[in-house]
């Protein structure tokens, strides 16, 4: 028969193995520390930066925290994950505004073929940003639709056409801008690849349909 001795110790055992084991299956301990970046913003129009350094802050708190991981994912991968697709969240938000100020502003010849070419393009970019926000849910992370939040994340040149003007001058201009957009969603995808296929593929689709409307955009330009 075991003393309370023997009982004590290897009740102690059990604890400091069960202790190990809680580490090891729940490596966060707290998801408000768990989003640490490791960059700072670059000024708007700077290009491409280290995506770990898309977290966002409020008063000293983190924001974008993993309310858990996915299997196959670890911590750090789930991470930059995230942090890419919300920098790509943030543009695919401020291009539906971008296309909705030309659709209401363009002018001269060609407007209502060009008006009218705008607006499913809108509802196509929104749907591409439904779909990245989901993502970053579904990885556990919390997406930030907030309009400061484009402000914050924007890494590429804004779109500088302002009030009533041209087709030509809209469409130039919208060519333009798609051109970085497309330019950062093919970063983001050779980023992706190596951490998360799966939101890899969600970028490559929005790519496909980014650039079938350039083509429209600039075969009225030809």
């Amino acid at each position: 028969m075991r003393n309370s001795s023997q009982l004590s110790t290897n009740a102690n055992k059990a604890r400091h193995h069960w202790r190990h084991a809680e580490h090891v299956i729940f490596p966060i301990k707290d998801p408000m520390t768990s989003w640490r970046p490791s960059a700072a913003r670059p000024a708007a129009g700077q290009g491409h930066v280290d995506w770990e350094g898309r977290s966002l802050k409020m008063k000293g708190r983190n924001i974008m925290t993993l309310a858990f991981v996915v299997p196959g994912l670890d911590e750090a991968a789930s991470e930059k994950a995230i942090a890419i697709l919300q920098n790509r969240l943030s543009q695919e938000q401020e291009a539906a505004l971008v296309l909705k100020h030309a659709h209401w502003n363009v002018t001269g010849p060609n407007f209502i073929a060009v008006h009218e070419m705008l607006d499913p393009e809108v509802e196509s970019v929104l749907a591409q940003a439904d779909e990245t926000a989901e993502r970053i849910a579904t990885l556990g992370g919390t997406p930030d639709g907030r309009a400061d939040a484009i402000t914050r994340n924007r890494t590429w040149k804004p779109f500088d056409v302002e009030g009533r003007a041209g087709t030509e001058a809209y469409l130039k201009a919208l060519i333009e801008y798609y051109d970085a957009f497309i330019a950062d969603d093919r970063k983001a995808i050779a980023e992706l690849d190596e951490l998360d296929v799966i939101s890899s593929n969600v970028i490559q689709d929005h790519v496909q349909q980014l650039e079938k409307f350039q083509w429209f955009m600039r075969s009225h330009l030809a």
